[in-house]
C-alpha cells in the first residue's frame, strides 16, 4: 500500500494540522540522498560489492554525525 493511503479520513489535511516544512541544510539533504542512492544500488544491483556499499553508507552517516555535533547548541527554555 503507498504511504499517501495510510490513515483515515480525507487526504486532505485540516488547516491546523499542516505541517510546516523548514529548508534542510545543504549537508543533511546530500547525506540522505546518498544514503537513498545506497539503499537503491542494493536492490538494483545485488552482486556489487557489499564492502564497497558499506563503506559508502558509512562514510555518509560520519558526514551527517559530525556536522550534528559541530551544530551550535540550542537555545535554552530559561
Amino acid at each position: 500500500m503507498a504511504w499517501f493511503g495510510v490513515g483515515s479520513g480525507s487526504r486532505r489535511a485540516e488547516p491546523q494540522r499542516v505541517q510546516r516544512f523548514v529548508q534542510a541544510d545543504r549537508v543533511v539533504v546530500e547525506v540522505f540522498a546518498d544514503l537513498h542512492e545506497a539503499r537503491r544500488l542494493k536492490s538494483k544491483f545485488p552482486a556489487m560489492s557489499r564492502g564497497a556499499l558499506q563503506e559508502f553508507e558509512h562514510k555518509a552517516w560520519n558526514r551527517l554525525i559530525d556536522y550534528l555535533i559541530k551544530l551550535p547548541p540550542l537555545p535554552s527554555d530559561n
